[in-house]
């Protein structure tokens, strides 16, 4: 290859593999598109990317499967009764899981988030207190909140 096909190879490659990092949103209601204060809305974190693992309606039907769907952010759906599989892991951080049945509400935001401990995190905690007072070095947990009451739905919030 020139140094020109280069110059025009580059840019074309970099526009490829950016489009492929976007993350669309997903969407489980009928009819036409639905406000916000229609749908419960689950949004994630910096750092949690990939937290929701799936989605399943109360019937059992597989709304949402990262390995199948890959990563969507944020989730709108129907108010109602789902089963949601949340993960967490981090380097030297072991993996954590959690799951559980929730009752979504109509116009709520609930915030999938996560939180490690690192050696340093636990000596810091140990000395001024904090989320990794008492805690092993090198563990982590993930949670999803109800933003407006701090409700903790699925998951364990370390506080």
């Amino acid at each position: 290859m020139t140094k020109h096909m280069y110059a025009i190879a580059s840019p074309v490659l970099l526009s490829l593999v950016i489009a492929s990092c976007a993350v669309s949103t997903s969407t489980s209601y009928s009819g036409s598109a639905s406000s916000d204060e229609q749908v419960a809305t689950i949004s994630k974190d910096w750092g949690c990317s990939l937290c929701v693992e799936q989605i399943l309606a109360a019937d059992g039907q597989l709304l949402y499967d990262v390995r199948r769907d890959g990563r969507k952010d944020p989730f709108k759906l129907n108010p109602g009764i789902y089963l949601i599989r949340i993960a967490f892991q981090a380097p030297k951080i072991p993996r954590v899981s959690f799951q559980g049945t929730v009752d979504l509400k109509a116009s709520h935001v609930y915030r999938v988030q996560n939180e490690t401990c690192f050696a340093w995190g636990v000596l810091t905690g140990a000395l001024f207190g904090g989320t990794c007072r008492g805690r092993h070095g090198y563990t982590g947990t993930v949670w999803i909140e109800d933003a407006a009451t701090g409700e903790v739905v699925v998951g364990e919030k370390w506080s």
